[in-house]
């Protein structure tokens, strides 16, 4: 007897059930159901948000502040350490007891600075240091300048741009005024009516126009205002802006400004260049500043660490001529000072005492105290390895070959479809069919040669490069409306900095990259003498002098960062795939040909020679593209086909054979929620294996993801703002009403915002639609919504008549019009909107189990419908995307089923390969949550839960409204209901597991 397994995985609960079936795999019975409760507590709400970070981020930020606290007082008290042993400590530093043991050095105390004792202010300390730069001073005066520096270490150099946006959370939809500077692609820039009058500079007094600009921010079009005169000339460019939004209860206002000198990164530059032009240390600044202001901020100036330490040398050096002791400390004295403050018994630690003692105590005091960094631990452990090359790591997604691959990848998906009138011997007519049309090779080469030069193209720019009919009778796959083509950003931000300097090209861009990319933790990229410049500098041309080369490499080090992301292949697998990827290919591997020549000869001889190309869909590609070397431009999928026999992950093996190997482990899947559902999975599977007596050889895995679950995290990020706009837009709507005198319910709201859009709008009279007066105080159903929505899209025309749909009659009582299926969902399973239009009663039922496209083309209805020719011309001028080719499609998609049974987001991916480890990846199968909405539907239990509780909350008054629009329960009155008596099945771990054993009678 076979056994089947299924998984509902949600964002909080995870439902199962055990079924068995026969040898078939048809069901037999249920063995048991029930549900996992997972406390995902605020996580869930970040999730839905799109947020990135883990799940402990705040937990781990709080660390590192005590962890960074820790660090300083261990430094400070070695420091006090040597300073008391040199006779250099400050009369002001007195300790609670003397110093403990080495190991415990932690817990030395400082007592509290006494009132009556003399201290330093600002001005005189910094006066002191400036005097320690050329004159002798006192060996406790030298100990406080020591100890300040070791409270101020200046800036050491930034890392890798993770993120160069700030991440935006929910607070920030809240504030009044944000103010945020980031990089923005400027589309447009238009001269408005309105003016200001400058208050500075060379036009003060006169009346400057305000300009209105758009900016491109990702996929997001952002408008706002500027004062700012010559925007207009960097159109088309990425530029850094400051934006500013201001929100009030009228709307949201946004303007533009050049980022403020306030910016602390900006006013460090300034500094360093005050510092270079009037050849001063930090504390000759500082002091300047305090003789001209007492009460300036010393720590609003940000200073970088080598410059401290350029003074610290000045300071130490001079000192030294009046103290040989800082020079040639006693042996005995610098061996008490190593064996105290590095007792451990380590190698790192005999290391430290090692280099301390041959080196001396002003290398101990700077490089192992003051201004010691402890190495980053290396993380190459979690980059994941090539799906292809099992033995190579990922390459990172900034790296200049694979947005080469990238580009290819983007380019060959692309092809253009369109209906055409095409001569049909059977029926001895000219028909309207779908033509494909692709892609030339110049075609190819200009968009590819565009994305060398522009970080992203967008759909309006590649279908002018592709010659995309204006009248919308074309329309390209491979690329939507609202998306862009992304550029090889990395190879651009080289090139421009190179401009001027020297000839790029793609061994020099490669080699900056690797230098740039690998060091980007090894010092400051401020300073000439860091591993992280000087490895920039080795790699620059020697044509050019070493004067421009440290200039050149300075500011790649200061401007450039990558993003740490990683692919899924790996360098070696992408440069076996990427010549084929390549239109006219100059060099084709010979393991390419040989499989290319295995594959053929498979076909004309039927001998198999190589079993891992016997995939239906490489063979018959092949066998209709017999050049296809010789062209090129393959698609990603036939390209890794012909090189490694597939195009997806491979299979995993069953590897666990005891439920007893089942264990909550760190799987690095990178991702909180991946994390913690993979781990709640197993653990469920852990009991059931244990309570039902699994076969793992005898059983299936079928899992179910919540649609919220399979969603990106920025389609999530998408999602969750679009829920919040909406909020807003009905809080507006709602005091409109009141103005109005409307009653204030849901459906009021809903068709005030179609109202408000409409233009023009005309009723079956030809008179115009005045302001609807509403009576229904009833909430509106799920559909109603869908209605109203589905309207709005296609204009207000019904698609299969071209006759207009009067508001006055979309939700009359003889119901009029009703919701269609574009293809029957008794044919093809899409219950989406994209599958949905409005149109006449009497229509839907004639169109009955036919698409859109078989009913128009057959024209044997007896009302008067469109004919084909103005069908398409129609649908062309107001659909797009999918809803356009479901409207326009002549046969149902193939394979329904597997269809929804593909999810190749990372969550469902990595939940299957962990799954597959139980009974191997070809016994997991995956399921989106539509298919259990479907059948919840064809099965009636939506009808019958609904007529079940709808009397009990009605009658609580819990019913309310969702984000979206629709109704949901919303329990307002928990305490007054008890909950229902429930039986847990405890599992090994503890936690408990809801069966079913006692469900109530209602199911």
């Amino acid at each position: 007897m076979k056994r089947i397994l299924g998984l509902d995985l949600g964002t909080n609960s995870i439902g199962w059930a055990v079924v068995n079936a026969d040898e078939n795999g048809n069901p037999i019975s249920i063995e048991g159901m029930g549900s996992r409760i997972i406390p995902m507590g605020s996580d869930k709400i970040d999730y839905e948000k799109g947020a990135t970070i883990t799940k402990n981020a705040d937990r781990r930020t709080k660390r590192s502040v005590r962890r960074m606290g820790k660090r300083y007082k261990m430094r400070r008290n070695k420091l006090l350490y040597i300073l008391a042993k040199l006779n250099m400590l400050p009369e002001q530093i007195q300790f609670k007891t003397v110093f403990p043991e080495a190991t415990k050095i932690q817990n030395l105390e400082l007592l509290p600075i006494s009132k009556n004792t003399m201290q330093l202010d600002s001005l005189q300390h910094y006066e002191l240091r400036v005097k320690a730069l050329r004159e002798r001073i006192t060996l406790q005066d030298l100990g406080k300048i020591l100890y300040h520096y070791n409270r101020l270490r200046g800036y050491s150099g930034g890392g890798d741009d993770n993120d160069s946006k700030k991440e935006k959370t929910e607070d920030d939809d809240n504030k009044k005024y944000e103010v945020r500077i980031q990089k923005f692609i400027l589309k447009d820039v238009v001269k408005s009516d309105n003016t200001y009058t400058a208050k500075s500079g060379k036009d003060k007094g006169s009346e400057l126009p305000i300009y209105n600009v758009i900016v491109i921010d990702e996929d997001e079009e952002i408008e706002g205002t500027t004062k700012l005169q010559t925007l207009s000339e960097k159109i088309g460019e990425e530029i850094e802006l400051e934006i500013r939004i201001k929100r009030t209860k009228k709307g949201e206002s946004i303007a533009f400004a050049l980022p403020q000198k306030t910016n602390w990164k900006k006013q460090m530059e300034a500094t360093e260049l005050t510092l270079k032009e009037k050849n001063y240390y930090p504390c000759q600044l500082f002091a300047e500043d305090l003789r001209n202001n007492k009460w300036t901020k010393i720590r609003n100036r940000v200073i970088l660490r080598q410059q401290y330490m350029r003074e610290f040398d000045a300071v130490w050096d001079e000192q030294a001529k009046y103290y040989p002791i800082l020079e040639n400390c006693p042996d005995n004295i610098l061996n008490e000072i190593v064996s105290y403050i590095f007792p451990g018994p380590s190698d790192s630690q005999k290391e430290l005492r090692e280099v301390g003692l041959k080196k001396g105590l002003k290398y101990i005091i700077k490089e192992q105290i003051i201004y010691y960094q402890r190495p980053l631990k290396s993380q190459s452990d979690l980059i994941g390895t090539c799906q292809f090359e099992k033995e190579e790591k990922v390459i990172p997604i900034s790296h200049p070959l694979f947005q080469e691959f990238r580009c290819w990848d983007q380019i060959n998906r692309l092809y253009i479809r369109s209906k055409q009138q095409i001569w049909n011997e059977k029926k001895g007519k000219f028909v309207l069919q779908y033509q494909n049309r692709y892609l030339t090779d110049e075609q190819k080469f200009s968009i590819y040669n565009r994305l060398q030069n522009q970080k992203q193209l967008g759909f309006n720019e590649v279908s002018k490069i592709v010659n995309l009919a204006s009248d919308k009778s074309e329309f390209l796959n491979g690329l939507h409306v609202k998306a862009k083509l992304s550029g090889c950003d990395t190879q651009i931000s080289i090139k421009k900095i190179l401009t001027g300097y020297c000839e790029p090209n793609t061994t020099l861009i490669e080699n900056i990259w690797e230098s740039v990319y690998n060091n980007v933790h090894e010092g400051s990229e401020y300073d000439e003498s860091s591993k992280r410049v000087r490895s920039i500098i080795n790699v620059l041309p020697e044509s050019l002098g070493n004067e421009e080369r440290t200039e050149l490499a300075l500011k790649i080090a200061q401007n450039i960062k990558f993003v740490r992301k990683y692919a899924s292949l790996s360098k070696k697998a992408i440069v076996n795939i990427l010549p084929i990827m390549r239109p006219n290919p100059d060099i084709i591997p010979d393991k390419v040909k040989k499989n290319f020549e295995n594959i053929k000869s498979l076909i004309d001889t039927g001998e198999v020679i190589d079993e891992s190309f016997l995939q239906d869909y490489i063979i018959d590609f092949v066998k209709d593209n017999p050049h296809a070397l010789e062209h090129g431009g393959l698609m990603y999928a036939f390209a890794s086909s012909l090189v490694y026999g597939r195009h997806t992950k491979e299979n995993i093996k069953p590897q666990i054979k005891n439920y007893h190997d089942i264990r909550y482990i760190e799987r690095n899947l990178r991702n909180p929620i991946v994390e913690q559902l993979a781990n709640e999975a197993m653990q469920v599977i852990k009991s059931l294996w244990k309570q039902y007596n699994l076969n793992p050889d005898e059983l299936e895995i079928r899992v179910e993801l919540a649609r919220d679950l399979k969603n990106s995290a920025k389609e999530r990020d998408k999602i969750f703002k679009g829920q919040t706009n909406n909020r807003r837009i009905n809080e507006s709507i709602k005091q409109k009403l009141i103005e109005l005198k409307q009653e204030v319910n849901e459906r009021n709201i809903e068709l005030y915002k179609i109202w408000s859009k409409q233009e023009n709008l005309y009723d079956e009279n030809g008179m115009p639609l005045s302001r609807p007066k509403y009576k229904n105080a009833n909430s509106p159903t799920k559909e109603e919504i869908e209605k109203m929505r589905l309207w709005e899209e296609q204009h207000y025309i019904s698609p299969y008549t071209l006759t207009p749909i009067p508001l006055s009659k979309l939700f009359s009582p003889e119901r009029l019009y009703d919701i269609d299926h574009i293809i029957p969902k008794s044919r093809y399973f899409d219950d989406s909107l994209a599958n949905k239009v409005v149109c006449e009663s009497y229509i839907n039922e004639e169109k009955d189990n036919r698409t859109a496209w078989e009913y128009i083309s057959q024209q044997d209805s007896k009302y008067k419908i469109a004919t084909p020719e103005k069908y398409l011309d129609h649908i062309n001028k107001i659909f797009y995307g999918q809803k356009k080719k479901n409207l326009l499609a002549e046969k149902i998609p193939s394979n329904p089923v597997s269809r929804q049974l593909k999810d190749t987001q990372y969550i469902s991916i990595a939940i299957k390969d962990e799954l597959a480890k139980i009974v191997g990846s070809e016994h997991v199968k995956t399921t989106t949550g539509g298919v259990t909405d479907y059948l919840r539907s064809q099965w009636g239990l939506k009808k019958l839960f609904m007529e079940l509780t709808e009397p009990r909350f009605k009658q609580m008054e819990l019913w309310d409204l969702n984000e979206d629009g629709t109704s949901k329960e919303t329990w307002i009155k928990r305490d007054m209901i008890k909950p229902p008596k429930r039986m847990y099945m405890r599992s090994k771990d503890g936690a408990n597991v809801l069966t079913t054993d006692t469900m109530p009678s209602m199911l």
